[in-house]
């Protein structure tokens, strides 16, 4: 539901190779009016395909009420805020 927030952190000397964050939030019945990570916005995505090639965005599954997140990783820890 809306203001909910997540924090991301890689640490550790043994952290895998950078990778790609595919979040799923659930419990939404209608689109978020923005998904956020830190103060910067993320894009909707027009589909749930269209997400899975883009670099980063978001997409709503109305039919389960999930929020799809995707995110390249980063070295600093960051906050996904879906308002």
């Amino acid at each position: 539901p809306a203001g909910t927030e997540l924090g991301i952190d890689r640490t550790g000397a043994g952290a895998p190779p950078q990778r790609v964050w595919r979040l799923r939030f659930h419990g939404f019945a209608t689109a978020p009016t923005a998904v956020m990570v830190g103060a910067t916005p993320l894009a909707q995505a027009p589909s749930e395909a269209a997400l899975e090639a883009a670099a980063s965005g978001w997409f709503h599954r109305p039919a389960d009420g999930v929020v799809l997140v995707s995110l390249p990783e980063a070295p600093a820890p960051y906050v996904v805020r879906l308002a």
